[in-house]
């Protein structure tokens, strides 16, 4: 049911306004003999004034008659209604102006507020019977190509709740009207309701100031109040300070992603310097350890416990150890760290060798001159 009519002298006509919008007392138009010519702004039908009964005693316009099915306006419940009138009252006290069942391209607000100096226009859109995620979505970006940004307003579990931007609200009974999920803030790493609730005329002058806005978050699963968790789509309505605050936690995180990477790629790189140093040098390792003791030598694998060097055993013991990693040593055995040999291939090598607890006198450079740095 409509909360405007048209009168053919007096114009567009407003329920929930003092005055009707136009300077017309109520009873112009309220039980009128003859009745008031009025009709309807979504079908052009024959409509008259009315109050609803106790407790809301709302002013709205009634058909005359079964309206047509293509009216847009047929069908509103008596809760549609009331909350209508209660966001066009919350923009209003926000010092905005507000019509009721304002038509667009492809679109109509139930109420389209307009800031003061005509800079921005927020429709808010009371959605409580069913409908889909796509189809409100596409009701959404019609108005966005109006440059009308929305905000939907439900008291139901809907489905497209943070799909678009959206609030459920709840008449309390000590507070009123107040929001029981929509608005949230960053608390460390975590998107969190706040613990007292907001009242629906507080959120909407926030949201006309602009300290709040509609903010797509990047967790999709957060908490809602203290103890339950639910899934909705990752819009919010936030201030900017957390939406900056996130975006520098992401920032951080992409650094940090970016020095892992780097990182990854500067150890594959050296692990690959590593493994061409010593199959350059085995060889050479090989005739010196066999001209040392007389034995034929044998190479063993890498491991950990030779700080991935390459083992030199002589008839079962360690006897050489080819290009460790230095940085490894510390963490070695004992057992063989004193008195091992260890050949290497560059003297910045050996320089490493020596820093990390390596007498020089059993470090030996065997091909001197590589330039393939170390790993550490």
């Amino acid at each position: 049911m409509p909360m405007v009519a048209r009168h053919p002298e007096l114009g567009l006509l407003d329920a929930t306004q003092d005055g009707l919008g136009s300077g017309v007392a109520w009873e112009r138009v309220h039980k009128t003999r003859p009745p008031t010519p009025l009709e309807c702004v979504g079908c052009g039908g024959p409509v008259y004034a009315k109050v609803s009964p106790e407790p809301h005693r709302l002013r709205f316009f009634a058909h005359k008659a079964t309206p047509d099915s293509a009216c847009p306006l047929a069908g509103e419940s008596q809760e549609h209604r009331v909350l209508k009138v209660l966001l066009a009252r919350a923009a209003r006290a926000a010092g905005w102006d507000a019509e009721l069942e304002v038509p667009g391209e492809g679109w109509r607000a139930d109420v389209l507020a307009v800031a003061p100096d005509a800079s921005r226009r927020v429709a808010w859109e009371v959605q409580l019977s069913g409908i889909t995620v796509d189809e409100i979505q596409a009701r959404t970006q019609r108005m966005a190509a109006a440059c009308v940004q929305v905000c939907w307003v439900t008291t139901r579990d809907a489905p497209w709740l943070g799909h678009v931007p959206s609030v459920r609200i709840a008449n309390d009974a000590e507070s009123g009207w107040v929001l029981t999920w929509g608005v949230e803030k960053l608390v460390g790493v975590r998107w969190v309701a706040p613990e007292e609730p907001q009242s629906v005329e507080r959120f909407v002058a926030l949201v006309s100031a602009g300290r709040l806005e509609s903010h797509l978050r990047l967790r999709e699963r957060f908490e809602f109040g203290s103890r339950n968790a639910e899934t909705r789509g990752n819009l919010t309505w936030t201030h900017r300070t957390y939406i900056d605050a996130e975006a520098s936690q992401q920032r951080r995180q992409r650094q940090a992603e970016a020095r892992r990477a780097a990182e990854a790629v500067r150890h594959q790189r050296n692990i690959e310097a590593l493994l061409e140093r010593q199959k350059a040098i085995t060889a050479d390792v090989v005739d010196l350890v066999l001209q040392k003791t007389g034995a034929y030598p044998e190479c063993g694998e890498l491991a950990p416990e030779f700080a991935m060097g390459v083992p030199v055993y002589v008839r079962g013991s360690l006897a050489a150890l080819i290009c460790p990693v230095a940085s490894r040593l510390p963490q070695s055995p004992k057992t063989w760290r004193s008195t091992v040999h260890i050949y290497v291939a560059t003297a910045e090598e050996r320089s490493r060798m020596t820093r990390y607890g390596v007498d020089g006198k059993r470090v030996t450079v065997v091909a001197a001159g590589t330039q393939n740095p170390g790993v550490e």
